[in-house]
Formats: C-alpha cells, structure tokens, sequence
C-alpha cells in the first residue's frame, strides 16, 4: 500500500485497502490492521500515520482532501470503503455526530424504560442478543 501510495496507483490503493479489511454483511470494509486510539485505521506513512479512510476516499477522487472532513455514512470507524464515505463541511459532520450520539442515547433510555415496564416484551428479550 505504502508503495501504491508513493505510485499515486489509486486502482491499487483501493484494492489493497479492500484485501486488508473483512467486509462486513452491511458492505463495511474494517480495517484490519493498526488503528489510533479513536479506532480509525492508520497507516505509516514517511515517518508519519495516515488515516486510511482519508487515504481511500483520496484515491476514489482522484485529489488530496486538504483538511475536509470525512464523513462514514455507515457510522464505522474502521470502514474504509470508499462508497461508505464522503466528504462534508465541519459543520456537517458535527452535526451529524451530535444526531447520532444523541439518538442513540435515546434509544438506551427508551430500551431502559422498557425493561421496567415490561421485562418479558419480546423486544427486551430480544436485545440480549
């Protein structure tokens, strides 16, 4: 990849990222490999770690991203398909997060309250699994 990379080979870069993920049944490819502490996928890259996603998306377009923001539409960090990725305002993608941090948050107290009201309903039953 590194050499793809150095190459500007964007058909390989997009096929070495894809052949070093499992693809998920929802069309993710996580990464397999090193990932930062926030779980995204890194690359060493010249003395510096590239973040993978970034490094996909910037060969599925054909130019460097600068400093845009990438969003995964998919919500997976580790997913570096390029289909599942795009790019957004900062403003965008903050918001998006906060939606999303905030639904989900909504969905657990709607699940707790469940729970309590009825702890043999089939959707509590069902979360377990």
């Amino acid at each position: 990849l590194r050499n793809a990379l150095e190459d500007g080979d964007t058909a390989t870069i997009l096929r070495v990222a894809e052949e070093s993920s499992v693809v998920t049944s929802s069309g993710c490819w996580e990464w397999q490999y090193a990932t930062n502490g926030a779980g995204y996928g890194m690359l060493g890259q010249g003395g510096s770690a590239g973040l993978v996603h970034r490094l996909v998306l910037e060969a599925a377009i054909g130019r460097p991203l600068g400093a845009e923001p990438v969003h995964h539409k998919c919500a997976n960090r580790r997913c570096v398909n390029p289909a599942h990725l795009q790019l957004v305002s900062h403003r965008e993608n903050m918001a998006e997060m906060l939606t999303r941090t905030y639904l989900v948050k909504r969905v657990e107290e709607l699940e707790s309250a469940l729970r309590v009201l009825d702890p043999n309903h089939q959707l509590v039953i069902g979360l377990g699994e």
